[in-house]
């Protein structure tokens, strides 16, 4: 092995052999700018002090120092970086939460301009600052001595980013440092936007285009000001909170501080979302918009009246407030030509004075004048109260009739009469367990601990509401075991039902369920409840006529089921001789005349219906008759050809020819025809209530006339429920926070909960 010069290390080469290299050469080849570049005290590159050699390792001296600071940039450049790439992911979380405000500011106002964002992912480049490299000439390390860079640190998922370093080329000259990029894959840029600054776009690769565009800004996202249809859509919203929610537009309170929704801070302060957009004021809303929107309202109401109802029912209720205002409501029910049942308040007004007969009859009739309906009223319902049933009947003359539900309500409070002492004790348990959160709670635990995952709490009935009694009682059988256990635990001096009670309580309960399934169904609006009135009087009778058979009864039991059939047969004894509710039941083809009971009010009533479509049958072909004459007097003043018509000659001909079937045939001809044909079922497919409209509608072209008849005698309800839930929301109106709301206002707001549906329609 020879020498080497004096200031000269031996070195070791990839292969494991020795380089023997002077220190003031360079290899050849390029340089990467690595981790593993010696440091400044790495005992290969230390040169020997000897001062003959001083000279000779000046020159790489200089080179190992600049190769030493480089790395130091180096070493700080990735500090930068990773700081940036901390700024990066600050400013991502800041643009998300924008995007998040941006995108509830589209969904409370539409923009168009959304609809032109882009949607193809792409990858965004933001560039780093350009950092200088120092170009120096250095040794190349041994290629064992390679490592990581240390600034090629862990990125975060959301970023990559790619590195160039200082190198060499072929020739031994160096290669600045290129500025270090991070790339931001994002979905679109309507998912993140990006800041206000001008950013280069990476093209796709299957644009095949090398295009630069400009990135949206954040100021593109943000709606600006609305327009003023825009405006009106959201006053018309704000509205209908009010109205259709009844939360106070007024803070007018009693002994409470309680303000306006339009005046609650956090309220205010989500409107401020909405650019452009100012909240108006309680006073304005209060004694501008709604009283603007009531007179809408009314316009669109009374067009729909007067262009859609041949025939309107009436139904009316009175109603005494928390503060002792009364009212009246006065709703009409009708179907449309497109066969849809219609329902609307006509008007909620406030009565002074006594509630007479003549009081409520001049009250019923201004109503009638009002929305023109003159002539148009074809039945009345309301409840059985004197003063109204004369002033309806009586007084105006209108064909009249209580309320089903009402009745029914009657009969069976009267039959539970029988169990009065046993429905003592039960409402004083219940009553006991109401009144005291701990022992309620008790009655509680024990359900949990029986391994009951919704525990129960008993029901309290209400005095006026049979079906509340039937609910309390219930409920009570269903707690029985609970309420044994728990009443032995907490006080020994409540009233303990007997063995014989909880028996008669069950079979009650089982008699009481046919009823308030029925009246469930009799107090929906939507529903021909007036054909309905029939059909459940026959079930509800056979109901008890079973009943009644029973032998295993206790005699309590046999009482209630006594009194039940009693009070049906004295209420509802000559229902089917009622020609109104009979033809709305000859005319539900899910009924027809199939559930009669009566033969001599079967016969009468569709002795009725045949006269009706009679009357129906002449009044079309006269109808016709006069356009027909009409159109031929007119056309004698029109210069016509003199000729002869050739088809007129075999009008002629044939006219004696064609007899013409009379009214009377005609109208047998088309009742026995819809008699003969299938029922509709009860049920349909999804086990729903079948639509009765829907199939007048499908059947109106096959029974021409009996369809005019069926839309203009079949809108009666049978039931006063529709004013009572009028009532039941005039009742959370008026309510003890807004008790001293005005008379006008609380008319106007019931009028507009009722009606702002119809009126958008």
């Amino acid at each position: 092995m020879s020498e080497l010069p004096t200031g000269s290390k031996r070195r070791k080469t990839s292969g494991g052999a020795t380089d023997d290299a002077p220190n003031n050469e360079v290899p050849k080849g390029d340089m990467e700018l690595e981790s593993s570049v010696p440091s400044e005290d790495d005992s290969e590159y230390a040169t020997d002090s000897d001062s003959s050699t001083s000279s000779r390792a000046s020159a790489p001296a200089v080179e190992i120092q600049d190769f030493v600071r480089v790395k130091k940039e180096k070493r700080a450049l990735a500090t930068k970086l990773r700081a940036k790439e901390m700024e990066v992911e600050s400013l991502h979380a800041i643009i998300r939460d924008l995007q998040q405000q941006v995108n509830a500011l589209k969904l409370a106002i539409p923009d168009n301009r959304t609809a032109a964002t882009t949607t193809a992912p792409r990858t965004t480049a933001i560039p780093r600052p350009s950092i200088p490299a120092t170009q120096v000439t250095h040794p190349r390390p041994s290629s064992n001595n390679t490592a990581t860079s240390a600034s090629q640190t862990r990125q975060p998922a959301s970023t990559s980013r790619s590195t160039t370093s200082t190198s060499r080329n072929s020739s031994g000259s160096v290669i600045p440092l290129e500025s270090e990029t991070a790339t931001i894959n994002t979905e679109s840029a309507e998912t993140i936007p990006q800041p206000n600054v001008s950013v280069p776009v990476i093209p796709s690769a299957s644009s095949g285009q090398n295009r630069v565009e400009r990135q949206r800004t954040i100021g593109s996202y943000i709606a600006k000001e609305i327009t003023s249809h825009q405006k009106n859509l959201i006053d018309r919203d704000l509205l209908h909170l009010f109205v259709k929610e009844f939360h106070p537009f007024s803070s007018v309170v009693v002994q409470l501080s309680s303000s306006s929704v339009v005046e609650e801070p956090s309220f205010r302060k989500v409107i401020k979302w909405i650019p452009g957009y100012e909240l108006p004021s309680r006073k304005t809303i209060s004694t501008t918009m709604i009283p603007a929107l009531y007179q809408s309202c009314v316009e669109n109401v009374r067009d729909l009246v007067s262009r859609e109802a041949i025939s309107v029912c009436l139904t009316t209720d009175c109603w005494t407030s928390a503060n002792n205002e009364n009212y009246m409501a006065t709703t009409a029910h009708f179907i449309t030509e497109g066969f849809t049942f219609k329902t609307v308040l006509l008007k909620c007004s406030y009565l002074s004075g006594s509630h007479t007969a003549v009081h409520l009859a001049e009250e019923i009739k201004n109503i009638i004048l009002e929305w023109n309906l003159e002539g148009k009223v074809n039945y009345a319902i309301s409840d059985n109260a004197t003063n109204i049933t004369k002033a309806l009947a009586d007084i105006l003359s209108l064909k009249h009739y209580g309320c089903y539900a009402h009745s029914l309500n009657l009969i069976v409070q009267r039959a539970l009469k029988e169990l009065e002492p046993t429905l003592e004790k039960i409402k004083k348990i219940v009553t006991f367990f109401k009144r005291s959160s701990l022992n309620n709670e008790k009655l509680l635990k024990f359900q949990i601990n029986s391994g009951v995952s919704q525990p129960k709490r008993l029901i309290q009935d209400v005095s006026t509401r049979w079906n509340s009694t039937f609910y309390m009682l219930r409920r009570f059988i269903e707690l029985e075991e609970a309420i044994r256990a728990t009443i032995a635990l907490v006080d020994r001096n409540l009233p303990v039902l007997t063995g014989e009670e909880w028996k008669t309580c069950k079979e009650v309960c089982n008699i009481l369920s046919p009823f308030e399934e029925m009246t469930n169904s009799m107090s929906g609006e939507k529903y021909m409840t007036g054909s309905a009135a029939i059909v459940v009087t026959r079930c509800l009778k056979g109901v008890c006529e079973r009943f009644a058979r029973t032998s295993t009864f206790s005699a309590a039991t046999e009482k209630v089921v006594s009194s039940l059939r009693r009070g049906l047969t004295d209420r509802f004894g000559n229902i089917e001789k009622i020609i109104p509710l009979a033809i709305c039941t000859l005319l539900d083809p899910r009924y027809k005349h199939h559930v009669f009971q009566d033969d001599s009010a079967l016969s009468a009533a569709k002795t009725f219906l045949e006269n009706l479509t009679i009357e129906m049958i002449e009044k079309n072909t006269s109808e016709q008759h006069n356009g027909g004459s009409c159109t031929s007097r007119s056309s004698v003043t029109i210069p016509f050809r003199n000729e002869p018509s050739a088809w007129g000659i075999l009008d002629e001909i044939m006219g004696d020819k064609q007899p013409q079937a009379s009214p009377i045939s005609r109208a047998k001809k088309e009742i026995e025809s819809y008699f003969q044909d299938d029922v509709l079922p009860r049920r349909d497919d999804d086990g729903n209530s079948s639509n009765v409209l829907n199939w007048w509608k499908t059947f109106r072209h096959i029974y021409p006339n009996l369809v005019k008849i069926f839309r203009i005698n079949c809108n009666i309800v049978a039931t006063s429920v529709p004013c009572e839930r009028i009532f039941s929301k005039a009742g959370n109106l008026i309510s003890e926070k807004r008790i001293r709301l005005s008379s006008e206002k609380v008319e106007l707001i019931l009028f507009l909960n009722a009606n702002l549906e119809s009126s958008d329609q």
